[in-house]
């Protein structure tokens, strides 16, 4: 036993995983990060699909936490960290076994690990757009124009003169792209309550998605205050916690012309700062509302079958949006309602499952179709809701937009939508307006709305411009119809002292500014 036994330590030692960690930590420190990379590839696209940068940046450096966002991490841990770490394991047994762990054979070896960790980084790097924005970001240059500087138009709330005090609903469409509703993408119209509403009211056509607008919440402030979301407002609410405190909102300007407001939506306030930057700008948090808040006061509806991973379905939400304008409505000040869908989300959408409409028997694939139910549930849902306010004797007093967040992310409708993505257009229809729109073909993105849609009740903003947004009312060319889409992201892209000083309200080094220091 004795002489062949330093012959079976010998051959074991082979086959000792601990031993091969000890012997080859480069190759199996590689070997773990490589499938790390990988795995948080398909974590990445399968969450969220292909993200912009300054969107990761923006959410990683939010200082808030939800529900949602602990859900993302504990998949992340389980699907990423746990998997990359069994994954290496499980290659480091099978490498300790093979001819490759010799010592004499250790070069060979961290050269193929070093190969897969570059495989698996041009991997991931391809769920990311984006990467100039983040060149600037860690690279910026002192000595190039600043585009926000010399573009953003400041209007104080106090500078708007609203004569005619209009109530106003604001129906933001989860991912409802305009181009669900193309016979040139889609082989049906998933739309076609809202496409005929366009035709019947008024519309944008040509509304184009530009840098910094690609997420709700980057939507929601495009929209709101004219400007496009960098990724620095994460780091920004990390100091003030503010939320864009230097920019003008929509709702900003309302509270100062006496409206109560109301915001409302399905998911967590708080994902993704929007309790913060809604507070920011002349909200109440008893003027919020979400599934948090609405299940508090009903617990009836906490049920499986009333709620998706979000939060509750959106006739909930449409529900409670109706008490809502009935109570605004008994006031004698005039109001606005601002809210935001959920079910369309990607990747697959969440039909309701009261939803009556389907699609076996259409053209469409069958794995598309989830995500198509959604789209079409939601466009009856909207036209419903928009045909009840019409409805109400505070109807002909409400100017109604309707209009999309973003364009759809990656989904089981991208393979009909990225066939000719020229074509793709965000949604939006305006509904009863105190001035009709002087023309309908113009070129427009989310900055403009806030003036046109305050000049089309009637009200007049200086100049006609606020923040890089101008009024389809004022004779002027929107910023995308004077520099082109492509030219305008670009300028929007670098990083911008202007924006972090007096958007943000932060100084070099992250700190706020105090109250009436001067800006750099």
């Amino acid at each position: 036993m004795s002489a062949i036994s330093p012959r079976f330590q010998r051959l074991s030692s082979r086959y000792n995983i601990a031993l091969f960690l000890k012997e080859h930590p480069f190759t199996s420190l590689a070997v773990l990060l490589g499938f790390f990379l990988l795995f948080s590839f398909f974590w990445v696209t399968a969450n969220f699909g292909y993200c912009t940068v300054e969107q990761v940046i923006f959410h990683l450096t939010l200082p808030t936490s939800t529900e949602v966002q602990r859900a993302f991490e504990l998949s992340f841990f389980l699907r990423v960290a746990l998997a990359s770490l069994g994954a290496a394991l499980l290659v480091c047994l099978v490498l300790a076994k093979s001819p490759l762990a010799r010592p004499e054979k250790g070069a060979r070896l961290a050269t193929l690990a070093a190969a897969f960790v570059l495989l698996a980084a041009y991997v991931l790097s391809g769920a990311f757009r984006g990467y100039d924005y983040l060149w600037t970001w860690l690279f910026p240059d002192p000595s190039a124009p600043d585009f926000y500087r010399d573009h953003y138009a400041f209007v104080a709330p106090s500078d708007v003169d609203m004569p005619l005090r209009r109530n106003l609903v604001v129906i933001t469409l989860e991912s409802m792209e305009a181009s669900l509703g193309d016979s040139r993408l889609l082989p049906v119209n998933l739309m076609p309550r809202l496409s005929a509403m366009r035709e019947e009211f008024q519309g944008v056509k040509d509304a184009v998605q530009l840098y910094g607008t690609g997420w709700t919440v980057a939507g929601i402030v495009a929209m709101q205050c004219g400007i496009p979301l960098r990724a620095e407002a994460g780091n920004g609410m990390e100091a003030s916690r503010d939320f864009l405190p230097g920019a003008t909102s929509l709702t900003d300007i309302l509270a100062a012309h006496g409206y109560r407001q109301r915001f409302l939506q399905s998911a967590t306030l708080s994902f993704a700062g929007k309790d913060v930057f809604f507070r920011t700008h002349s909200l109440q948090p008893e003027d919020m509302i979400d599934t948090p808040v609405m299940l508090a006061e009903d617990p009836g509806m906490d049920l499986p079958e009333n709620q998706h991973e979000w939060g509750l379905y959106d006739r909930f939400v449409y529900a409670r949006a109706q008490k809502e304008l009935q109570e605004l409505a008994s006031q004698e000040e005039p109001f606005a309602l601002f809210m935001l869908t959920v079910d369309t989300h990607h990747h697959h959408g969440y039909p309701d499952p009261t939803c009556p409409h389907d699609l076996t028997d259409s053209e469409l694939t069958e794995e598309s179709r989830s995500m198509a139910g959604a789209v079409l549930h939601a466009d009856h849902a909207a036209a419903d809701f928009v045909e009840w306010i019409m409805r109400q004797p505070f109807g002909k007093n409400t100017t109604i937009l309707v209009l999309n967040d973003h364009l759809l992310m990656e989904s089981d409708l991208s393979p009909y939508l990225t066939r000719q993505p020229e074509l793709r257009r965000n949604f939006n229809v305006l509904i009863n307006p105190a001035r009709p729109l002087p023309s309908e073909s113009r070129r427009m993105s989310h900055f403009d709305w806030t003036p046109t849609l305050l000049e089309s009740m009637g009200a007049t903003v200086p100049e006609g411009r606020l923040g890089l947004g101008v009024s389809l009312y004022s004779g002027l060319p929107t910023l995308v119809e004077e520099m082109g889409e492509e030219l305008l992201s670009a300028c929007l892209t670098p990083f911008s002292p202007f924006y972090l000083s007096e958007l943000l309200g932060v100084k070099k080094g992250g700190n706020l500014l105090a109250e009436n220091e001067p800006l750099p």
